[in-house]
């Protein structure tokens, strides 16, 4: 099996429990979640200042995807 079939097939298995379970969105799709990751990887002269930001970005974006309880 290719690599990016199986990376997409994983993910889709992360993506349906992480539903299932109530922490995710339920209109979160693999590709968003793709998306998410492929967009969190700034390109900043300095390593420890881009191991930063990628990592406060995944979180920002992460946030966005996480299911909330009707208000």
């Amino acid at each position: 099996m290719r690599a990016p079939r199986r990376c997409c097939e994983v993910v889709g298995r992360l993506v349906d429990r992480a539903r299932s379970a109530g922490e995710l969105r339920p209109d979160v799709t693999v590709a968003d979640v793709l998306l998410v990751i492929a967009t969190a990887a700034p390109s900043l002269p300095d390593a420890a200042q881009q191991a930063a930001a990628s990592s406060r970005l995944l979180d920002i974006l992460l946030e966005g995807l996480r299911s909330r309880p009707a208000a």
